[in-house]
């Protein structure tokens, strides 16, 4: 009989001292994902006290401020904040995502109405420049079963950045359909820059643009579709983009068909359940 016998004392204590890191970076990455809520958190409070009174400062409800140069100076702290808010925002979802603590409130909705919503909260900017927005869903689009502030979001995320990186006289649209398979399917089509396909992977990640000389162009944390890829996710579909230089990018997002429905049935059963 032969017996060949191998150590295996220090693999296996490499091994050990492996698993531990891993868990530790872990750890570690969690604990500051709960530090970043927490600090953003406490960063809206002071932001909720400069717009209020920004705004009372900006309308003069106590009396005129006597100087015509203090109004433009309100209208810009108040637009600062806006954009200080929107940013921090962002940054705490992204980091609920990161946690897993992000919860949706599902409800009977309606696609038509959010559309039309985040319509007007774009044209503001897409008439600044020279953008022409435009939706398209049928009048008879199924009601979704959805979170509603969620959903809004989403739109809202993918409209503003084709608006974004849209030159004038450009295009940006919205249409939304229901496929074969009953799921619903909602398309943001842009006429701008484009993304490199190379890049495309890279501008899902958080905080990614396809490069430096795009962050100083335009700004933005590069949360928006990383965000939206999660919001997607977490009613169970599925965000894609298709994207040629200097043509445009169109971005899906693809709802399943537990998120429409087809038949006055199923729409009391969910009022019911809500």
């Amino acid at each position: 009989m032969v017996f060949t016998a191998t150590d295996v004392t220090q693999q296996r204590r490499f091994e050990h001292a492996l698993q531990d890191a891993k868990e530790n970076a872990e750890g570690a990455s969690k604990s500051k994902s709960i530090f970043q809520a927490n600090m953003f958190h406490e960063l809206r409070t002071p932001l909720y006290a400069i717009f209020g009174f920004a705004e009372i400062m900006r309308d003069e409800l106590f009396g005129p401020l006597g100087v015509e140069s203090y109004q433009q100076y309100m209208r810009d702290i108040h637009e600062s904040a806006h954009h200080l808010l929107a940013i921090i925002n962002d940054i705490l979802d992204m980091s609920k995502a990161e946690t897993g603590t992000v919860m949706l409130d599902r409800e009977v909705i309606d696609l038509r109405a959010i559309a039309e919503g985040c319509m007007r909260m774009v044209a503001e900017r897409a008439a600044a420049g020279r953008v022409r927005v435009t939706s398209h869903i049928p009048e008879d689009m199924p009601s979704m079963f959805a979170d509603k502030r969620r959903i809004k979001q989403i739109q809202l995320n993918l409209q503003s950045n084709a608006v974004k990186f849209t030159p004038e006289d450009g295009r940006v649209s919205l249409t939304a359909k229901i496929l074969d398979d009953k799921s619903l399917q909602i398309t943001i089509e842009d006429t701008g820059i484009g993304i490199p396909e190379f890049d495309i992977d890279r501008v899902m990640e958080p905080f990614g643009q396809v490069d430096t000389s795009l962050s100083r162009r335009f700004e933005g944390t590069g949360l928006g579709l990383p965000l939206t890829k999660v919001l997607v996710e977490l009613h169970d579909g599925h965000l894609s983009l298709a994207s040629v230089v200097d043509e445009g990018t169109t971005a899906t997002a693809l709802f399943p068909p537990e998120c429409v429905f087809t038949s006055a049935s199923q729409l009391t059963e969910a009022r019911e359940s809500t």
